[in-house]
């Protein structure tokens, strides 16, 4: 490999989009206000459901076989593991709902638990790029939690790798970029607002 694409795939694994999810669910729960117990409560149920568990499913079926790479090139590839992401995030959502969470971890839940199944819907039929989905939606709430444009960076440095990794065409990754910021700005922006 290039020194480019050495470096796109470096940019690829350490802003790997469950691993961003991580850190948002973090930052946005530093917002909330409320006995600290209850918030850890929250963000370990935020985390458990988005991450842990799906990113459990997805090393386990890499070990066994089921799937060739972490990242899952191949689109029929994805729908197993994104339908399990996808009710896991409904799982978290349901729960959070029921101890009453704060309303910005909840907003983001049901911002991923969205995403998720907008995702599943559009790999049923083609290939989006998660990781340009994943770090947009990520931009989205930020700047709508914080203000902070500087997310733009991380999140176009992963489009960018993922085109030169050959890994997404432009149509793929601008699909992708679009619906995580949109579905991040309109959904955690409302619910963040009401």
């Amino acid at each position: 490999m290039v020194d480019k694409e050495k470096f796109a795939m470096y940019i690829s694994r350490v802003l790997n989009p469950v691993f961003v999810l991580g850190v948002v669910v973090v930052l946005v729960s530093l917002e909330a206000s409320g006995s600290g117990t209850w918030i850890v409560l929250c963000v370990l149920v935020s985390l458990f459901f988005t991450v842990f568990a799906p990113w459990g499913v997805v090393l386990y079926m890499r070990r066994r076989g089921e799937i060739s790479e972490l990242f899952i090139p191949k689109r029929r590839d994805r729908l197993r593991p994104l339908f399990f992401f996808t009710a896991s995030s409904w799982m978290g959502v349901g729960i959070l709902y029921l101890i009453h969470s704060p309303t910005a971890l909840y907003a983001l839940m049901v911002c991923v638990a969205v995403l998720g199944a907008l995702s599943l819907l559009i790999t049923m039929q083609w290939k989006i790029s998660l990781h340009a989905l994943g770090l947009w939606a990520a931009c989205g709430v930020v700047i709508a939690l914080y203000g902070s444009w500087w997310t733009v960076v991380p999140a176009g440095l992963v489009s960018w790798a993922r085109l030169v990794l050959q890994a997404h065409s432009v149509s793929q990754v601008l699909v992708g970029s679009i619906v995580g910021a949109g579905v991040a700005f309109f959904i955690f922006g409302y619910m963040l607002n009401t």
